[in-house]
């Protein structure tokens, strides 16, 4: 696999925490948008209904031009939330889902024996100082292991 196809598929698999994350992160923003977005609907819908009742049709005609505005940029906002939120959790994914996959690996290769495999994490990765204590930690089992 070459190193491009790895970076991709190291953004799409993630850890089971990072899923969790994900859906707990997505499910609670999707719940309170929608609900912001049923209340702003009924009262831009109220809005539009005294904007009609108006007598003056260019009041009325100005007062439906803002709240079309309005409800623009709301949805917009909407938008605009939800690809942030999805920058979010693929930057989430990385900085705690990709170090937890290295380390789970790191502790296979230790299992079968394999001391001599040295794994790092990125720089100023959250998940650092448990990758380290695990290399401490291969040293003194290889050095243990070494001894008649």
């Amino acid at each position: 696999m070459s190193q491009d196809q790895r970076k991709l598929a190291n953004y799409i698999k993630t850890s089971g925490l990072s899923k969790g994350y994900y859906l707990q992160l997505f499910a609670g923003g999707v719940a309170c948008l929608g609900i912001l977005m049923i209340y702003c609907s009924n009262l831009l819908s109220d809005a539009h209904s005294a904007a009609a009742a108006i007598p003056d049709v260019q009041t009325a005609g100005l007062l439906q031009d803002r709240i079309f505005t309005v409800a623009v940029l709301f949805f917009l906002s909407f938008a605009g939330f939800l690809g942030c939120t999805i920058f979010y959790l693929i930057v989430l994914g990385q900085r705690v889902g990709g170090p937890v996959i290295a380390i789970c690996s790191y502790i296979q290769e230790l299992k079968k024996g394999n001391y001599d495999v040295k794994r790092t994490l990125r720089k100023n990765d959250e998940l650092g100082a448990i990758m380290s204590e695990l290399q401490d930690l291969a040293e003194s089992l290889k050095t243990k292991s070494e001894r008649p």
